[in-house]
């Protein structure tokens, strides 16, 4: 009878210790769909309203582009981009977001740094980006101009419901997920971020099939700029042209 007893204590004790057991978790078991998720980028404290088209909104987006008519600086060349620009990283892009300003689309991307050529942030940190492109709505635009413009003819109750999708012609929009070679700009409308050097031309991506880094861009010199074996290699070279670079600024202010 007794050992009856002593099985049917050490049964439960079994069970009551499964049961504690089942509802104790650990912070790596804890279930992702709980976790609140978190917006990397404030665009609010940049200057910039966030927008959250609607599939069927981006669906039916009116085009507009917008021409550049020429940059201040030259980017034809890798020694262009490493003596003209302010910042260069490789990373990849974890987030990208639509935003609005003055009537005008943006898309800003959150760039995870994996190689820090010069001026930007150390490997692992990331970078802030806003590039003119997305989309607006039109209400935004007759707005700034004073209910002039192209789409003057929509009628003024469907203003906040329509988008504009803007665009730069030939440029190519980096894609969220995907290693780009970035060379960059400090941005002074926009609080704590960077512009792509010259728009898509600051903005290369590698081509394991041909070797080579391409603008994002094309111009009249088309888009491949420098041939390289792997990504490793054009590390290598952007550093070194960088440092010939301030090597040939530094002699030439001795001499003056």
């Amino acid at each position: 009878m007794k050992k009856r007893k002593l099985f049917a204590l050490l049964l439960c004790a079994f069970l009551l210790l499964g049961v504690f057991t089942g509802c104790s978790t650990t912070p790596d078991q804890t279930p992702s769909q709980t976790q609140e998720p978190s917006q990397t980028v404030e665009l609010e404290s940049m200057g910039l309203s966030p927008l959250e088209p609607t599939q069927e909104q981006v669906d039916n987006a009116l085009p507009s582009s917008t021409e550049i008519n020429s940059y201040m600086f030259s980017s034809q060349t890798l020694e262009d981009l490493c003596t003209n620009a302010g910042a260069a990283v490789r990373g990849t892009i974890t987030d990208r977001y639509n935003a609005v300003f003055g009537g005008d689309a943006y898309t800003v991307y959150t760039i995870q740094v994996a190689e820090a050529y010069f001026g930007g942030p150390p490997v692992q940190e990331t970078v802030t980006m806003v590039m003119a492109g997305g989309y607006v709505p039109l209400a935004d635009i007759m707005e700034a101009n004073n209910g002039d413009g192209s789409f003057s003819h929509i009628p003024e109750e469907e203003w906040e419901t329509t988008l504009v999708h803007q665009s730069i012609p030939g440029t190519v929009m980096p894609e969220e997920g995907e290693e780009y070679v970035f060379f960059l700009m400090p941005d002074d409308r926009f609080t704590g971020c960077y512009y792509p050097f010259n728009d898509g031309q600051g903005i290369l991506r590698f081509s394991a099939s041909e070797g080579v880094y391409h603008r994002m861009v094309e111009d009249e010199t088309g888009l491949e700029l420098v041939p390289a074996q792997t990504a490793q290699d054009f590390d290598a070279l952007c550093v070194q042209t960088r440092t010939q670079v301030q090597e040939q600024v530094q002699a030439q202010s001795q001499t003056e």
